[in-house]
């Protein structure tokens, strides 16, 4: 195959013409979003209900994966999705609004559940996705965290906190989450990681498709643990997550 005249600038201005129009086409409140860095790409459905990230694998930065600038985009599978249910509502969530910021790396809701506001923060760096949940009042953070594919592969968990989903048929790639609760603890649920009632929250979400034993995917947070809080025993994730943001959006 020979090597394509289009420019990263066109690569990327056709990625989001694609995901603009698949906006249009549902309820706004669930609209994908996209969010990629480097070598990986998520596609983001937030709503009130659940919060969906879709993950893919770039042939390149910035070039998007085979099937995605067509018209049949919207029956391309991720290789796995990321689905967190939202268990707290009631009352029913009011005044949810999404803003896109920092060429498309942030993606930022809000909402109030009754008198409890509810902020959600998705970033994307290099490392991994993260998704960041913070109210203003204890205890009103509360999801059902799932891994699951079309393709045909394997959810396995890890401890309480961890999911990896892999697939015989598209080794080395893999797809990793952890659920890391500031204050309490989640339970696990089958297939599933479940958190009732916290504050403050960090997701993780990553994917390659080269995993490897000098450097595992499941080794995400123990190597942002040792770059962002080393030495520790037991790695703060609140200075982590701080220093995740900062860095991402510094100029």
């Amino acid at each position: 195959m020979g090597e394509s005249n289009t420019s990263p600038v066109d690569q990327a201005f056709m990625l989001r013409f694609v995901f603009i129009l698949l906006a249009l086409l549902r309820p706004a409140t669930a609209a994908p979003l996209l969010l990629a860095q480097g070598t990986t790409a998520a596609r983001v459905e937030d709503a009130p209900a659940a919060t969906l990230l879709g993950g893919y694998l770039l042939p390149a930065p910035g070039q998007p994966p085979e099937g995605m600038e067509k018209e049949a985009f919207a029956k391309t599978a991720p290789l796995a999705t990321l689905r967190i249910d939202w268990l707290n509502q009631t009352p029913a969530p009011e005044e949810f609004e999404v803003a896109v910021t920092m060429e498309r790396r942030i993606i930022t809701s809000t909402l109030r559940l009754g008198k409890t506001g509810i902020t959600r923060t998705i970033l994307a760096t290099p490392e991994a996705f993260f998704l960041h949940i913070v109210a203003d009042q204890p205890g009103a953070i509360a999801f059902r965290t799932t891994l699951t594919s079309t393709r045909e592969g394997k959810t396995t968990p890890s401890g309480r906190n961890e999911l990896l989903w892999s697939s015989a048929d598209y080794s080395p790639a893999k797809t990793y989450v952890r659920v890391i609760p500031f204050e309490s603890d989640v339970e696990a649920d089958g297939d599933a990681i479940v958190l009732r009632g916290e504050g403050e929250c960090l997701v993780i979400f990553s994917l390659t498709g080269l995993d490897s034993a000098e450097k595992p995917l499941s080794g995400t947070w123990q190597r942002l643990a040792a770059t962002l809080d080393p030495g520790e025993e037991h790695p703060d994730p609140s200075k982590i997550w701080q220093a995740i943001l900062a860095r991402a959006t510094a100029p």
